[in-house]
């Protein structure tokens, strides 16, 4: 009877000891699952999500195409400045005899093209011979400084024009190539002095184009005459008639060679431009300029 009651007594702590050790193996599981779970829920926290990179990604973009789009406004507002800054020294002006060198009298023009302005240099002699792109322009009062490429070099060459407005005109001048020059604004009407008068008086019989200078056998007549509004300067030939009628507003003498400037009676533009006036012997002269390439030898 003792031997079956420790048997059954055995057989119970067995069970008992077995369920036991079952319930602590699920609480150290349970454990586990519960410190495995906190690392993952800070590491969640501390990744930026998806949407929020991307959010801050388009913020950025954003904000880099505000400041393109204020820096292109910048740029069209001081673009739209230097056409107006421009627009004062516009047209073709003609030099003035106290820079003219080797009786070379030189052009300057600056001119807009497409919203580009450029600036043109050109002679009687050799026609356009300097053409850059102005690239940049600083006005302080009465001077201009602009950064400008050359369009006529072989390579692209950089350079400064500075420019001063004055009275009649302007002073340009630059390093590049030396050049220097004044330029009358084409407007200020100048008498002609006595001595102007004389001289046109000596040459206001009708001269014959000489066999040098002829072309195509046409044969032109220039004379000089005087009307009510000062001295004029006319070209005709039997062929075309009036080749041109010129109001003569200024002669300015350089070198022993007298400058015309004239204003066009016969060209709906009125177009200005400087007639060289090389007296010879005899009566004989030659005229040129850049005007309609107009040259010719006359013989009284």
């Amino acid at each position: 009877m003792k031997k079956v009651v420790l048997i059954v007594t055995g057989i119970i702590v067995a069970v008992l000891l077995i369920f036991g050790g079952l319930q602590w193996i699920g609480s150290q599981s349970n454990r586990s699952s519960v410190t495995n779970t906190a690392p993952q829920t800070s590491e969640s926290q501390s990744k930026p999500s998806k949407s929020s990179s991307s959010m801050t990604t388009s913020q950025s973009s954003s904000q880099k195409v505000r400041v393109t789009h204020a820096k292109a406004a910048s740029q069209a507002n001081e673009l739209s400045m230097n056409r107006n800054t421009l627009t004062d020294l516009s047209h073709s002006r003609a030099e003035q005899v106290s820079t003219i060198s080797n009786r070379e009298v030189t052009f300057s023009e600056f001119w807009e093209n497409n919203g580009n302005w450029y600036w043109t240099l050109s002679s009687d002699q050799r026609g356009s011979f300097e053409n850059t792109k102005i690239t940049a322009v600083t006005k302080q009062g009465n001077q201009y400084q602009m950064n400008a490429v050359t369009t006529t070099a072989p390579k692209d060459v950089h350079l400064v024009l500075n420019v001063v407005k004055l009275a009649g005109g302007y002073e340009l001048q630059t390093d590049f190539q030396h050049i220097r020059g004044i330029y009358d604004n084409g407007q200020s009407v100048d008498n002609v002095s006595d001595h102007g008068s004389d001289l046109l008086s000596d040459h206001s019989e009708q001269a014959t184009e000489g066999k040098l200078t002829r072309d195509n056998h046409e044969v032109t007549y220039s004379d000089f005459y005087q009307a009510s509004d000062g001295w004029h300067w006319r070209l005709h030939s039997k062929e075309r008639g009036t080749i041109e009628d010129g109001r003569i507003r200024a002669m300015k003498t350089y070198d022993d060679m007298p400058y015309l400037y004239v204003t066009s009676a016969v060209d709906p533009n009125q177009t200005k431009y400087v007639l060289q006036f090389d007296v010879h012997k005899n009566g004989e002269y030659w005229i040129q300029t850049n005007y309609q390439h107009l040259e010719g030898q006359y013989l009284p």
